[in-house]
């Protein structure tokens, strides 16, 4: 078989191509631009992500802010009352009340001989029910984190038969 270089079609000469080498030449230009694309896209998704997770870092850190920087006023309190005593959680809902926190709810406890009193933080910021603790005048070995965001409130306290001990109740 005899190749030619050229070809004639209808009286027009086209040059010949060859079939080897330069589509080679074409497909590892392909393949090479490609893998430059694949490269860069990698790239810039991680910086991407980088960025994302480094911001996710720093608004988490602006939101954990000290309890001095939050207003008593936005603190939404729970007062459960668990002595069993005749407007126990009315009277210590107030006296909170007096101190610029903002009690929403005054509940009785279904059982009445709840020992000790404590504060239960319901948001995951155990410094804002340690705040609670201190106006109460309860040790923070007896603040307690047990989440619960469905009840839409910051702290639960949990009056025990020791409420005498604590700071003067009217």
């Amino acid at each position: 078989m005899i190749e030619h270089n050229e070809s004639t079609i209808y009286g027009a000469t086209i040059p010949a191509r060859d079939s080897g080498s330069s589509s080679l030449k074409r497909d590892k230009k392909s393949r090479a631009r490609r893998w430059t694309v694949v490269v860069s896209a990698v790239c810039v998704l991680f910086l991407v992500v980088a960025y994302l997770f480094a911001h996710r870092e720093s608004k988490s850190a602006q939101r954990s802010v000290s309890a001095a920087d939050i207003p008593r006023s936005t603190i939404l309190i729970e007062v459960v009352n668990g002595a069993g005593g005749q407007r126990l959680g009315q009277r210590f809902a107030d006296y909170l009340r007096l101190r610029g926190f903002d009690v929403v709810d005054i509940l009785n406890a279904k059982v009445r001989d709840v020992e000790r009193t404590i504060v239960i933080d319901r948001v995951g910021n155990t410094e804002v029910a340690k705040q609670v603790a201190e106006a109460l005048g309860i040790e923070e070995s007896r603040v307690h984190r047990q989440i619960d965001k469905s009840l839409y409130l910051d702290v639960t306290v949990l009056i025990g038969r020791d409420s005498g001990q604590l700071k003067r109740i009217p």
